[in-house]
């Protein structure tokens, strides 16, 4: 791999982990702040629970990826993470827009999601 590659993969990398930072936040921030909203139903409570463990897997994997020599293991992980939050912030962002609650919230996850799995195929395809 030339420098060049390695300085693009590396910055798509440090990215991708303020992306996963953010959806992070985002997710723990609505657990948090109305934890009444978050875990009133056990499919909300296990949809936020797993909402955080995609975003803060992803961020620990992109970090990993940015600090270190990377595998194809990891960018398969990366890629499958990031498909997840995508498949997560977008579903969400449908469903509240369908019962039309929410506001711009559930927006914020759906871009979010994708730009972690635009991220994560990226950094995939310059290695």
């Amino acid at each position: 791999m030339t420098t060049d590659v390695l300085t693009v993969s590396r910055t798509r990398f440090a990215l991708l982990t303020a992306v996963a930072l953010l959806g992070t936040a985002d997710v723990a921030e609505f657990a948090l702040s109305d934890p009444a909203v978050a875990f009133k139903t056990p499919g909300r409570a296990s949809g936020t629970l797993f909402g955080i463990g995609v975003w803060v897997a992803l961020t620990l994997l992109a970090g990993r990826r940015w600090s270190r020599p990377d595998t194809s293991r990891l960018s398969t992980a990366t890629v499958a993470l990031g498909g997840l939050a995508a498949v997560d912030g977008v579903g969400l962002a449908l469903i509240h827009w369908a019962a039309g609650v929410g506001g711009m919230r559930p927006l914020v996850g759906a871009v979010l999601g994708l730009a972690s799995l635009g991220l994560a195929v990226s950094a995939r395809s310059k290695q």
